[in-house]
């Protein structure tokens, strides 16, 4: 049950990681098993990065909010299958994530852009591609859901307008295509 839940509420951020996996792999055209293994790996945890920010936020950014506190309580009951079940199901309460924000997505944008020209590692290049698509898409899909991303501009003291939403993400997805240039 558990699993079908984590599934359908990751179905199509897992579609982008493969669908990142296949586009990595025609881009270096791979065919060596274990560096596919590395790609395949680095793309599917990628996906998962901003998941983190759920539980940064119950241990340590918010740790008297009664979601920390609840996340908390699974911890400490190593009830791990009902803490993923709880922070599933709770998430669109928690206010200024971290992860979920416009000044990660900048500071992973220059992490991407250093580790795709500096690093060897396959793992490395595929989970920072990953977790910066997944940051995109993630942003993308609430903007189009609720027509309001003022909550990943959290760190701004006046709220974004509708032009400058727009020219940030045509940017994010400008500097993602530039950063496949680096993937071959």
């Amino acid at each position: 049950m558990l699993l079908k839940q984590l599934f359908k509420r990751h179905s199509l951020n897992l579609l982008l990681a493969l669908v990142l996996f296949i586009l990595i792999l025609a881009l270096r055209l791979e065919a060596h098993p274990i560096s596919m293994i590395w790609i395949f790996a680095g793309c599917i945890s990628g996906s998962f990065l901003l998941d983190l920010d759920y539980y940064l936020f119950a241990f340590l950014v918010e740790p008297s909010h009664h979601f920390s506190i609840r996340v908390k309580e699974f911890f400490h009951q190593k009830n791990f299958l009902g803490m993923v079940a709880y922070v599933g199901t709770h998430t669109d309460s928690l206010p200024r994530l971290t992860l979920h924000s416009a000044l990660f997505q900048v500071i992973l944008a220059v992490v991407v852009l250093y580790v795709l020209t500096s690093s060897a590692s396959l793992f490395g290049q595929a989970f920072v591609l990953s977790g910066f698509l997944s940051s995109i898409y993630k942003m993308l899909d609430q903007h189009f859901k609720t027509k309001n991303v003022d909550s990943w501009f959290w760190i701004l003291k006046e709220k974004p307008t509708k032009r400058f939403i727009k020219i940030y993400l045509a940017s994010l997805v400008v500097v993602f295509l530039y950063s496949l240039t680096f993937v071959g």
